[in-house]
């Protein structure tokens, strides 16, 4: 059924018509036109500068008074990283070896409140400062502190 819907949709846009889904939404071309266009050129080239540039979704007032109250939780992540001190991390990595046998980037953020591009830059530093070993692969990396460091 859904690769009916699809296929219909799809050719619905392709002859530019807006659709409508009752309790879901409306969905319509949009456009784009690719180079220079002036009035001087012939209709039909203007036509062949105009492109296939996505679809317009807008959600029918059915499906918005379905959903209703949104429950949100307020999270204390302000979108950056926690400022510390190498000594505080070091601290805290300590403290996290001492009950975890490994380490991911998903842990440190997690342990430490970093963002995502922070925590690979802090596992590159530990790597090359020899604070940690990566025992996974280039892809998939796990972390185990490196002999004499974070208690180990």
């Amino acid at each position: 059924m859904l690769k009916a819907l699809n296929q219909e949709m799809s050719r619905q846009l392709a002859n530019g018509c807006r659709i409508h889904l009752e309790g879901v939404g409306y969905f319509s071309p949009r456009l784009t036109v690719e180079g220079e266009v002036s009035e001087e050129m012939p209709l039909r080239d203007r036509n062949r500068k105009v492109r296939f540039a996505g679809v317009n979704y807008s959600s029918d007032k059915r499906l918005i008074d379905a959903i209703g109250a949104v429950q949100l939780t307020h999270t204390q992540h302000a979108g950056h990283s926690r400022v510390q001190t190498d000594e505080e991390l070091d601290r805290q990595l300590t403290d996290f070896f001492a009950t975890h046998p490994f380490l991911t980037r998903q842990l440190l953020q997690q342990c430490c409140g970093l963002m995502k591009g922070k925590a690979t830059s802090v596992l590159r530093q530990l790597r090359e400062e020899g604070k940690l070993q990566n025992i996974g692969t280039d892809h998939q990396p796990v972390y185990v502190p490196a002999p004499g460091h974070y208690g180990r």
